[in-house]
């Protein structure tokens, strides 16, 4: 987000692509401020219960692209998030000691129109044979944790074949 003023003497300038945030007159000056953002391109869902995680991996996804991500640390709060918000990807932490990431998972293919929402997850150790059932399975993607927090939106952006310019 860039924050930026402009001056103007005697006459009312207008910035029409710029979102108007603030307006100062002193005498003949004028000052405008305004902020000039993007909306985001997509939106992602993150699953995921641990909370440090989630929120590394959350706002490392915000600084590196322009993606909204949204967050949920329940499987059955992911459901109603993914209904109301129809994002489009979701990012699923998958632990080995705790499975409901995979039951979130089924549960979102059971449901027609969550089935076209690419899923990507996040998990322990990947091997070639993982790789193998994960396409059958209709995964878009597996990243192998420890992950590079600063490469992974490219990496996402790599398996759903997304633009990050």
């Amino acid at each position: 987000m860039l924050i930026g003023y402009k001056q103007s003497f005697g006459e009312i300038k207008n910035y029409p692509d710029k979102n108007l945030v603030g307006n100062a007159q002193n005498g003949a000056t004028q000052i405008k401020i305004w902020i000039d953002y993007e909306l985001p391109s997509k939106q992602i869902l993150l699953v995921n219960a641990e909370n440090d995680l989630q929120e590394v991996i959350k706002t490392g996804l915000e600084l590196t692209t322009n993606w909204k991500i949204l967050t949920s640390d329940r499987a059955h709060h992911s459901l109603s998030l993914a209904k109301e918000q129809q994002p489009n990807a979701i990012l699923i932490n998958i632990e080995k000691k705790d499975l409901t990431e995979i039951n979130f998972w089924l549960q979102l293919r059971q449901k027609q129109e969550w089935q076209q929402i690419p899923v990507i997850l996040l998990v322990d150790r990947l091997r070639r044979s993982d790789k193998k059932r994960l396409k059958k399975l209709e995964i878009a993607g597996a990243i192998a944790k420890p992950f590079d927090m600063v490469n992974l939106g490219k990496q996402i952006a790599s398996f759903l074949q997304w633009n990050l310019a």
